[in-house]
């Protein structure tokens, strides 16, 4: 696991915290938006470090 890979990692449990804050607290709602992206932005990077050790490999 590369640091962009833990990068994505740390972006979909920052992603996950967050919706549990706000289903706790529906008040902070705009703060499922932030979760949203940061969990988008870490699938992402997830997804692109697989396809790129994909591409690797298959060389």
């Amino acid at each position: 696991m590369n640091s962009q890979e833990k990068w994505g990692w740390g972006f979909l449990a920052i992603a996950f915290v967050l919706v549990l804050v706000v289903l706790a607290n529906p008040d902070i709602f705009p703060l499922l938006i932030y979760s949203i992206i940061l969990g988008l932005m870490g699938s992402a990077l997830i997804i692109y470090r697989n396809r790129e050790s994909k591409i690797d490999s298959g060389k």
